[in-house]
């Protein structure tokens, strides 16, 4: 059966020579007809019969909109499709003076935000271009020029200004030392008015010596009524370190304790076996014995200024010298050394001595 007929198609032969053959068993079919023009529709035909029509539809990567599609109203009538128009694709304007997230650049389905760049200001929009290659336009914004002055007093503040145009105000702030509380700085509303600092108070502080050589010093609080410092003495200097705290706001607090190391430097060893541990006078720990040869007490003795040597005493030469004793019947001596305190004579009985 052709398009648009249903039944059994049936072909029967003629009788007579040059006779017809006959068709049979199509009757007309309630059906739908594609569409001739498919452009800008994507279209799986499941069905076109009008009692069963299932007919999917979407728009085409290159249009845009909501597909639809609508049956046929009579026997081999067309279908409709709607809904998809051609996408009108914006182009990129100049973002100077905007901060831009584009979405979608699709004028049906516009999604471009837009917002003032740093150092411009007002209500910013983006408007969908009407054609394609068209730029999208973008309006709103403008530089600004609104500029803030320091004000007059700073007293209880340290003050630093990065940007003092309104739109891009940047001053940080913080409470100046012997003053508390959170310091804040806040923007002109018109041109060349000063802006504000606020936030800080007169504190009941102690202040760090200006001179905080030998020490090694942790600030955690100044704050009198939590006054909270560490000290140490500094690698260059030695003691027990010590921190007193001030007794009026804004006095110096007072760091005691720790002396200027004083470093001595090796003396000759002759006469002596020394054990260095520590070489600086004020924890000086050095260790020393009489070398081989020589006798006494020794003793180790700190320097008094850097780069000094410290002194070795106390061991001398020793002279003290063995003799040979006049009968050696029953020994067989070898002598080494006869000084006293080096003595060395290895000595073993004679053939027919034992012991």
């Amino acid at each position: 059966c052709a398009p648009g007929y249903q039944g059994v198609a049936k072909a029967t032969k003629c009788n007579l020579d040059r006779e017809a053959y006959t068709l049979s068993g199509c009757t007309p079919a309630p059906v739908c007809v594609s569409p001739k023009d498919l452009t800008g529709y994507s279209v799986t035909e499941t069905s076109l019969d009008r009692s069963s029509f299932k007919v999917q539809v979407a728009c085409a990567d290159t249009h845009t909109g909501t597909a639809k599609v609508t049956e046929c109203t009579n026997n081999l009538g067309t279908y409709s499709l709607t809904g998809c128009a051609k996408k009108i694709e914006c182009a990129s304007p100049s973002f100077e003076g905007y901060a831009v997230t584009e979405q979608n650049t699709v004028a049906q389905t516009f999604d471009v935000a837009a917002t003032c760049a740093r150092g411009y200001e007002g209500n910013p929009v983006a408007t969908a271009c009407s054609k394609t290659g068209e730029k999208y336009t973008l309006s709103g914004c403008k530089y600004s020029t609104t500029t803030c002055v320091a004000p007059k007093a700073t007293d209880g503040y340290l003050v630093s200004e990065a940007q003092l145009r309104r739109i891009v105000f940047d001053v940080s702030v913080q409470c100046a030392p012997g003053y508390q509380g959170v310091a804040k700085a806040t923007k002109c509303n018109l041109d060349r008015e000063a802006y504000t600092l606020s936030g800080c108070t007169p504190a009941p502080v102690c202040v760090s010596p200006k001179d905080l050589t030998g020490y090694s010093v942790t600030e955690t609080s100044l704050d009198r009524s939590s006054f909270k410092v560490q000290v140490a003495c500094a690698d260059t200097h030695t003691g027990t370190a010590k921190v007193t705290e001030c007794t009026n706001n804004l006095g110096t607090y007072s760091l005691t304790g720790c002396a200027k190391k004083i470093e001595c430097a090796s003396p000759s060893f002759e006469g002596y076996a020394v054990t260095e541990q520590n070489t600086v006078a004020q924890t000086f720990d050095v260790a020393a014995t009489c070398a081989r040869g020589y006798e006494g007490n020794p003793v180790a003795t700190a320097c008094s200024k850097t780069g000094e040597k410290y002194t070795l005493s106390g061991c001398k030469y020793s002279t003290t010298t063995c003799v040979a004793p006049k009968a050696t019947d029953g020994y067989l001596v070898s002598e080494a050394q006869l000084r006293r305190i080096v003595f060395d004579v290895s000595v073993q009985c004679a053939p027919g001595y034992q012991g």
